[in-house]
């Protein structure tokens, strides 16, 4: 409990805990050139770690959110830190909740940085830097997904979803294309999903990808490194496709082919995030088990080609979506 783990992958064994917050860890981000690491927490605050080798020593406490922080996103230069957390905070008899406003945070985290760059209210967590760290990509309205420049946070593009709730955002390793998913009522009131691809330029939607059923509504949304497959996670799985033969146009309708699920749907397990290794070979997800305690968390390892559950580290207390990063 309120501490970050280093995990040896193949093993799973527990490398270093890093102690430090009031509260439970919610996110975790790493730096492009894993110089630091930086972890956030329900307590409202930052730690980052100077990294040498497998070593990691606080070098820096970065305080200025009033409530839990959900979101934690490095710029690929590592310059900048982007936090999501609580616009007002909780009172102390909440346990296990989220508040309805947040604010987007950006620190400079360089040894000579000034801090904390920028606040911007939002309307949810998601938040993503574009390859070149200059702008970053934020969920500011139920249906509007806001591009922002990322040392004055100032709006430089709105991508506008009329009728339709945003829960997750991407952007590809090339920052050409955003990914955002989320929910819709339907003609019969229900709500399903939608997963829609939009040219970063322009802001025109080019393809509605299919989902495998209108009841899954993608929770969290994540390219691979190298931009060949798609992850989206939701409470029936974790639905991977592969992007080859993408273009801007999207002029090819993509298929899912691939579905990873711990058990059977009617007691499976609610998965909140997913993360490829940087080779592409493995993805790590998290979810919370049916039935029990939503805080419980279980962090499974699977081999992308095959579907074939590798490893299960280790199931821990958290809140949150939860947060794994490959150094």
């Amino acid at each position: 409990r309120n501490a970050a783990l280093l995990v040896d992958i193949e093993s799973g064994a527990v490398i270093e805990t890093l102690p430090g917050h009031d509260a439970d860890v919610t996110a975790v981000a790493v730096s492009g050139d894993e110089s630091h690491i930086a972890t956030a927490s329900q307590d409202g605050s930052v730690i980052v770690w100077g990294r040498s080798g497998r070593q990691l020593e606080p070098t820096t406490r970065l305080v200025g959110h009033h409530g839990p922080i959900s979101e934690a996103e490095c710029s690929p230069d590592g310059r900048l830190l982007g936090t999501v957390g609580g616009l007002f905070e909780l009172p102390a008899d909440i346990v296990f909740s989220w508040p309805d406003n947040w604010e987007l945070r950006v620190w400079d985290v360089t040894a000579t940085g000034p801090g904390e760059q920028v606040a911007v209210e939002v309307d949810a967590t998601p938040v993503a830097f574009t390859p070149d760290g200059a702008n970053l990509v934020a969920i500011s309205d139920t249906s509007a997904i806001s591009v922002l420049d990322a040392d004055s946070g100032e709006a430089q593009r709105i991508h506008q979803t009329p009728g339709k709730t945003i829960r997750a955002v991407a952007l590809s390793p090339d920052g050409a294309v955003l990914l955002a998913g989320g929910s819709a009522p339907s003609s019969n009131g229900a709500e399903v999903g939608w997963l829609t691809a939009i040219d970063i330029a322009s802001g025109s939607p080019v393809e509605d990808l299919p989902l495998p059923d209108a009841a899954f509504v993608p929770e969290a949304v994540v390219f691979s490194g190298n931009g060949s497959h798609v992850a989206a996670t939701g409470a029936t799985g974790v639905h991977v496709f592969d992007t080859a033969g993408w273009d801007l146009e999207f002029s090819e309708t993509i298929a899912w082919d691939t579905v990873f699920s711990e058990s059977d749907p009617a007691d499976g397990r609610i998965y909140a995030t997913a993360t490829f290794s940087p080779d592409g070979r493995l993805l790590v997800t998290q979810s919370s088990p049916y039935g029990q305690d939503v805080a419980t968390r279980a962090t499974a390892i699977w081999a992308l080609e095959s579907g074939e559950l590798l490893n299960e580290l280790f199931v821990y207390p958290t809140v949150g979506k939860g947060a794994v990063y490959f150094s």
